[in-house]
């Protein structure tokens, strides 16, 4: 007999997926300092699923004289949803290796792919009710450059890209997972230098944009003023990209004693603001946070056998949002935030078996 205390209740007791798939990747030289690659791929997928959404209403309606029974065919409230999907996708690239005075090594390169991910099945819908979600395609341009200068003491490696997604998977606006048109565009950034010797510096830095490229409307969100009608998301950024991001990280080695080194190392990581939701309102935005970490390692490099970490994470104990879950108005839209782990520190002792 159902628990009568429950409202509703979305049950997905079966899930199966059926997946293969053949690729081929092949290389040519174009000249001494060019290659040309390619890609294709195909894959096939099948999707099955038992799931079911009631509520003590669908079993006992409280019409007059109704009740109960322990003989409920619980069973027959179950539905069954599959779907198939296919698709060819592939890419094509290039690496050039010119010889450059100013740098020691250099690479250029560029890759222009189709990404696809399956589409799925809804749980809980029926054949009735938008049981299945389409398959995510996206188009990838990335372009960049990598750099080893200054006698291979300095590297400066540089990444632009743009991402075009058709029907990329969304879900938690609707009340099910659909599909909406966006584009992600940005670049990063990568430093490493070794000035002297055990000595190492690195500097990461991420742009990022993203942006709903389509009209898609929504019912208004739970903290919309009363009375309005639907909103439309175009324009908004999507869940989770920052526009920035930076990580920055020292480390320092030298012999303690004949076979063993010690290593200091500290890194920090800051990470902007973003939305954890389509809509983007004031209480989707999450505020900036970082976190660092610090670490003093022994290790034998005679015999590579022992190392010994001394580390502590998270050392300002920085109780920051990093992510917040928002569920659908059938179940009271409660938020659910992740926190980053508390300040924590400890000791790791390694060995290796020869």
């Amino acid at each position: 007999m159902p628990n009568l205390g429950i409202v509703f209740t979305f049950e997905t007791p079966e899930v199966f997926t059926d997946s293969w798939a053949v690729f081929t990747e092949g290389y040519y030289d174009v000249t001494e300092d060019l290659t040309l690659t390619v890609g294709i791929r195909y894959t096939e997928e099948e999707k099955s699923t038992k799931t079911r959404t009631y509520s003590p209403l669908d079993i006992y309606p409280f019409a007059p004289g109704s009740y109960l029974t322990s003989d409920f065919d619980m069973e027959s409230t179950y539905k069954f949803g599959d779907g198939e999907w296919e698709e060819f996708t592939g890419k094509v690239g290039f690496g050039y290796t010119p010889d450059l005075e100013m740098t020691d090594e250099t690479l250029f390169f560029g890759t222009l792919s189709r990404g696809y991910k399956g589409g799925g099945i809804n749980p809980g819908a029926s054949e009735s009710s938008f049981p299945t979600f389409d398959p995510e395609y996206i188009n990838a341009l990335e372009v960049g450059t990598k750099n080893t200068m200054a006698d291979h003491t300095f590297q400066a490696n540089i990444t632009a890209f743009f991402y075009k997604y058709d029907g990329l998977q969304v879900g938690g606006i609707l009340g099910f997972n659909t599909n909406v048109d966006a584009e992600v565009k940005g670049a990063e950034f990568e430093f490493v230098a070794a000035p002297i010797d055990g000595l190492r510096v690195n500097l990461n830095l991420s742009l990022l944009d993203s942006e709903v490229i389509e009209d898609f409307l929504s019912s208004p969100d739970i903290s919309s003023p009363s009375g309005s009608g639907p909103v439309n998301l175009k324009g908004n950024s999507l869940q989770y990209s920052p526009e920035s991001s930076v990580q920055f990280g020292i480390q320092y080695s030298h012999e303690l004693s004949d076979g063993w080194e010690i290593s200091y190392c500290a890194q920090t990581y800051w990470q902007d603001t973003f939305y954890s939701r389509l809509y983007n309102i004031k209480t989707d935005k999450q505020d900036s946070w970082s976190q660092s970490d610090f670490s003093v390692t022994v290790r034998d490099i005679a015999d590579e056998t022992w190392e010994f970490e001394l580390y502590v994470k998270n050392a300002a104990d920085e109780a920051s949002i990093t992510g917040l879950g928002v569920d659908n108005s059938l179940v009271g839209r409660y938020r659910t935030p992740t926190y980053l782990d508390p300040r924590t520190y400890g000791v790791r002792v390694t060995y290796r078996l020869e």
